[in-house]
């Protein structure tokens, strides 16, 4: 719900619909406040709709032919400068070397930043972005061009716009690579979805 919520720029970022609606439990599990449920389903319902069966609606029934999802994870190596400014982010916020409680969506944040390749910087009004050597842009972008050899479209899902903008720019020896972000004209986002369709 939160990725998509800000995707679609329902909510500022993703923390507002967790920390408005949610709660999470010592274990880590999250759970609908009891008191913010049905403030939660009218949030949900003034912009989200949930379809069991599209076909229901009209729409073309395209699960049923759905191939089941090819899921494969990958160990991508940290880097030492990685593990360095981890270790230290950590023990600066107080967390630890070997542990994760108690840490919140933005220390969350900044270790997956950590772990694309870059930090963003907010020490004055304009955010910056820091560039920090990681092995995972180039193992991404190599996958894509795989993909892309083998005559399959490729959509690569981000979180942040740095972490779009070191990819587009691994990439830019392909033909047809594009970012689609938030700052795009409605037309513009039109024109690069039907691009994408052809």
């Amino acid at each position: 719900y939160a990725s998509q919520a800000s995707f679609l720029e329902k909510l500022r970022s993703e923390g507002d619909i967790l920390w408005t609606f949610f709660t999470r439990d010592k274990f880590g599990n999250w759970s609908v406040k009891p008191h913010a449920a049905a403030a939660f389903y009218r949030f949900m319902a003034s912009w989200s709709i949930y379809l069991r069966n599209p076909a229901h609606f009209g729409f073309t029934d395209i699960l049923a032919t759905l191939p089941p999802p090819d899921i494969r994870e990958y160990d991508i190596p940290i880097t030492d400068v990685q593990r360095e400014m981890m270790y230290a982010f950590l023990v600066k916020g107080g967390k630890g070397l070997f542990t994760d409680d108690g840490m919140g969506v933005q220390e969350r944040s900044k270790l997956s930043q950590l772990a694309k390749g870059f930090l963003y910087d907010k020490t004055s009004d304009k955010r910056r972005v820091a560039m920090v050597e990681s092995n995972k842009p180039a193992f991404v972008a190599n996958l894509a061009r795989a993909d892309v050899a083998e005559g399959r479209q490729v959509l690569i899902w981000t979180v942040f716009d740095a972490e779009s903008d070191i990819l587009a720019e691994q990439l830019a020896d392909l033909d047809g690579v594009a970012v689609l972000d938030g700052d795009m004209s409605d037309q513009a986002r039109a024109d690069l979805l039907e691009a994408f369709r052809l």
